[in-house]
């Protein structure tokens, strides 16, 4: 539920419909979401984001599990990283991934199963990434909106340190705003996910690499 300043009846609204796993609530002006009930108790927490094609977003986390690899990286950072779906396998081979993410209680849930040395750090990526690099390899995975500008200006000077991105993408146009801002990195591969079909909506799975790094 999104919207408004109170909500008196929530737990009523919850009570009324036996069949809903969870309610989360997210107010106006910016005030962090509330859980208002949560009858789960093993899986990740439903207020962060989640593909509702579940079955091709498991063949597009494959894929960029299968890119990140390539790389053979020994440190990873996890760019709007949810619950962890990307950043926990790759810990579980003994990668040290930072994962960061804004919902705390994705992070947290993060947070508990990685692996060490791996972490969860609750941030903005803007405020978090300068901090955390240089690393062998940055994934980005934003809301429709991209990346804040702040981000790409952050991988533009850390361009000499990084082996590559892997930029995964809701909206071509703001894909194609935030390539523009890094025109230090050429675009290795860029691979679509129907996510959506029948749809205008698509999933692209971008990879840059430093525009000075031969092939």
């Amino acid at each position: 539920m999104i919207g408004g300043n109170s909500w008196a009846a929530r737990n009523q609204f919850a009570s009324a419909v036996p069949s809903i796993a969870a309610v989360w609530w997210e107010p106006a002006d910016d005030l962090p979401r509330k859980v208002i009930y949560d009858k789960r108790t093993d899986r990740a927490p439903s207020a962060s984001f989640s593909q509702v094609n579940a079955e091709m977003a498991e063949i597009l986390r494959r894929y960029v599990l299968d890119r990140a690899r390539s790389y053979e990286p020994k440190t990873v950072i996890d760019a709007y990283a949810g619950t962890g779906d990307t950043a926990i396998p790759l810990s579980e081979q003994g990668i040290a991934v930072t994962a960061i993410e804004l919902d705390p209680d994705a992070s947290a849930w993060s947070a508990a199963r990685l692996t060490e040395p791996s972490r969860a750090i609750t941030a903005r990526v803007e405020d978090a990434l300068p901090g955390l690099l240089p690393a062998d390899l940055v994934i980005l995975n934003p809301p429709r909106a991209g990346v804040d500008a702040r981000v790409t200006e952050t991988l533009e000077a850390e361009v000499g340190h990084l082996r590559g991105v892997i930029y995964v993408s809701c909206n071509p146009a703001t894909l194609a705003r935030d390539l523009s801002r890094l025109p230090s990195y050429r675009v290795e591969s860029m691979h679509a996910f129907d996510m959506f079909p029948q749809t205008a909506h698509v999933e692209t799975v971008c990879e840059l690499r430093p525009a000075g790094e031969s092939a």
